[in-house]
Parts: C-alpha cells; structure tokens; sequence
C-alpha cells in the first residue's frame, strides 16, 4: 500500500481545532454517561436473562469442542426455557412481568409453608419476618386477579 502522503501535513492550526472539537464531544458523553439509567424492571428482566442464556450458550459451544459434546444437551432446555420466556413476557410485558414475580412469591410462600407443616417439629419454622408470607400471598392474589380480568379479549379468546 503507498505511504499516505498527507500524514504529517496536516495545518497544525486546524489539527489543534479538531482536538478541541472532539474534547468537547467526549465531554458531553461523559456527562450524559454519568446520568442514572431510569428503572425499567422489564428490561432488566430481559437483560438478566439474555445474559444467562448467553452463558448457557457460551458452555454448550464450549461442550461441543470437547471429549464429552453430548453434554452440552443439557444446557439446551434452559437456553428454550429463558427464550420462552422472554417472548412471554415480551407479548404483555407490565402484566407479564408482575405474573412472573408473583410466581416466584407463590413458589417461596409454598416452600415456606410446606417446610412449617412438615419440618418445623424436627427444625423449626423458617426463619420468616411477620407479615412477609401474607405480602407474598396478597401479591399473588393480585396478580392472579389482573391475570383474570385481561384474560379474554373481545371474541372471547385467550390472550395470555
């Protein structure tokens, strides 16, 4: 390739106006980088997730390149079920968001209550602040309520 012959004869008058030009440009970037990002629980849902498939991912690759590359299988099902999701939540994503949460606070309100019916003579209750069990239940109980009244749309068919 022929040397550039404008390298190094460039006006240093307008070099120096283009430094300045690009200071005050990475400036104003690094002011705007410095503002809060505003909290948006779906996005960072999506966000998680994304980056937990991407490892997933990232090891089933990683298997296939191995002696053992049928391993690699069983990360399959949990990078469809983050996919599933993620589309789920996607379709609604207020209603689904707080459909999944809800789900999370009737999975833990279960263990907690399955663990005191049959564990606490031998281990005794779980740990649990008052009240925290009846917020999990309430949350569930709301979101299954908004779940029912965005059930069916005007034909009377399913939407979620």
């Amino acid at each position: 390739m022929a040397p550039d012959s404008t390298v190094g004869k460039q006006d240093p008058a307008a070099a120096l106006q283009l430094l300045q030009a690009s200071e005050a440009e990475l400036s104003d970037l690094a002011e705007a980088l410095d503002e809060p990002i505003k909290p948006d629980e779906y996005r960072l849902a999506v966000l998680a997730l994304g980056q937990r498939a991407r490892t997933l991912f990232r090891g089933f690759i990683a298997l296939q390149d191995s002696a053992t590359p049928t391993a690699g299988r069983a990360l399959l099902r949990p990078m469809i079920e983050i996919n599933t999701l993620i589309r789920f939540l996607n379709k609604d994503p207020d209603l689904h968001l707080e459909l999944w949460e809800a789900e999370g606070d009737r999975n833990a309100a279960s263990i907690i209550e399955e663990h005191n019916e049959l564990h606490t003579e031998r281990w005794g209750p779980m740990p649990v602040m008052d009240g925290v069990l009846d917020e999990k239940r309430e949350r569930v109980r709301n979101a299954r309520a908004k779940a029912l009244a965005a059930r069916t749309a005007g034909d009377g068919r399913r939407v979620l």
